[in-house]
């Protein structure tokens, strides 16, 4: 894994965020938790774009509360138009998968 020294972090932080999509910024080795504005947090997120362009993140790490890391549309989408590497945790009070990268 990429980030593998904040696995156990992130983990918390998304099951924390359940049963919404959490969401987390690294940038320079460290965790930025992020509020997820979507309309419906538990089917999608998104994050205030100003803040993407303040900390310039190297990574957005996210969870799909169904426990399922596979990416969507929508993941797939967002790597390609940030150029930023996409990480998901398929994480549920029950279900906590390791991450997948994009």
């Amino acid at each position: 894994m990429i980030y593998e020294d904040l696995d156990e972090e992130l983990m918390e932080h998304f099951i924390g965020a359940y049963p919404n999509e959490g969401i987390v910024f690294i940038k320079d080795g460290k965790i930025y938790p992020q509020e997820n504005i979507h309309p419906h947090p538990n089917e999608g997120f998104l994050v205030d774009s100003l803040t993407f362009m303040k900390l310039n993140p190297d990574a957005i790490v996210h969870s799909h509360p169904s426990g399922n890391p596979t990416p969507s549309a929508d993941d797939v989408q967002l790597r390609n138009t940030t150029g930023v590497d996409i990480g998901i945790y398929g994480c549920n009070p029950k279900i906590k998968t390791r991450c997948v990268w994009l």
